[in-house]
């Protein structure tokens, strides 16, 4: 767990969120009201989700991800 514990404090320079990944995840999911974000990391693409009216669950294994998903979810 401490590779993830590290990688958090990085994770969004790293893995920055994409306009041709949610415009994917978008078509993807056209006619669906609910996602489950499973490995969501800091949270960028369910936030980016549900911000286009989807009902996002996000999921991940390490408690320092989770947390800054949800300072980000709590800063909308």
């Amino acid at each position: 767990m401490e590779f993830y514990e590290a990688l958090s404090q990085y994770y969004d320079d790293i893995i920055p969120l994409g306009k041709l990944q949610i415009n994917f995840l978008q078509k993807m999911f056209s006619g669906k009201e609910k996602i489950l974000d499973l490995a969501c990391g800091t949270g960028n693409y369910a936030l980016a989700l549900e911000e286009m009216g989807y009902k996002t669950f996000g999921l991940d294994i390490d408690e320092k991800m989770v947390l800054k998903a949800k300072e980000k979810e709590k800063g909308k």
